[in-house]
């Protein structure tokens, strides 16, 4: 197991670790905490005493960003959304698509991870995250973040900040067989009765032969950056999600063609 690029945050020391699969090859990342033993999460501090924690992990080329709780505080539940909310404005939001699974070993804390885009891991490595917000529509509640004197708002910032870049540049230098998402592959809208209706995922195989066949670039404009899986017919007008209706296009063209067919 390799230890690589090691980031200080207050008196502890942390790095992402490249742990090889000795049967596949295939390396997972995980961050660890320095002459200690488990994983390392952030811990998010939040109203009430309740303190969720956040990473991020690579399994099998795939980035994820996990989030943490403990059974004795509010325990994340399959249809919550978490929040987050930038200092530019800009707000990314994670929908919990699986159910929460106990953490081998800690009997008492749950985990869900949750895919991350490119776009995503950008805006967390290079803008200030100042809030964030539990949404549980199945509850009612809300749980919001609260900082106080053992991590002030400063240091939140530059741990979520440093992290982030670390895994990014932990995965550039050591995952071969790399798999990014661009778009979020679980897409939903919301009814009016506050309920989200979750849209079917695109299969991953149906994304790869997507990208393979438009060689990784946008095929209006040849663009290779912030590309999006494309439905030619929408799913609202009856589309699929096969290699035959989803097509590559970059943020831009994606945009200026909307909800038309093509």
């Amino acid at each position: 197991m390799d230890k690589i690029i090691e980031i200080k945050l207050g008196d502890i020391t942390v790095y992402p670790e490249v742990i090889p699969d000795e049967f596949s090859g295939i390396k997972s990342i995980v961050f660890k905490q320095l002459h200690r033993s488990g994983e390392y999460f952030i811990r998010m501090w939040g109203e009430d005493a309740i303190s969720p924690e956040v990473s991020f992990k690579n399994v099998s080329g795939r980035d994820y960003i996990v989030f943490r709780c403990w059974k004795s505080e509010y325990k994340l539940r399959q249809g919550d959304t978490i929040y987050f909310l930038f200092e530019s404005g800009e707000i990314i939001e994670f929908l919990l698509v699986n159910k929460s699974y106990n953490v081998p070993n800690f009997s008492k804390i749950l985990e869900n991870p949750c895919p991350i885009t490119i776009p995503e891991l950008d805006i967390l490595s290079n803008k200030k995250l100042i809030k964030w917000k539990i949404k549980s529509v199945k509850d009612n509640l809300e749980i919001s973040s609260g900082f106080n004197r053992i991590l002030n708002l400063s240091d939140f910032q530059k741990h979520i900040m440093e992290v982030t870049t670390a895994y990014k540049k932990a995965i550039s230098q050591n995952i071969e067989n790399y798999s990014p998402l661009y778009e979020r592959t679980q897409s939903y809208s919301v009814k009016s009765d506050g309920v989200r209706n979750i849209r079917e995922r695109i299969p991953q195989e149906v994304m790869d032969e997507v990208w393979r066949r438009d060689d990784g670039k946008c095929v209006e404009c040849g663009s290779k950056e912030n590309l999006e899986f494309d439905h030619i017919i929408p799913l609202s007008k009856g589309g699929a999600n096969t290699y035959r209706n989803i097509q590559l296009l970059c943020e831009k063209c994606n945009r200026k063609k909307s909800n038309k067919i093509g």
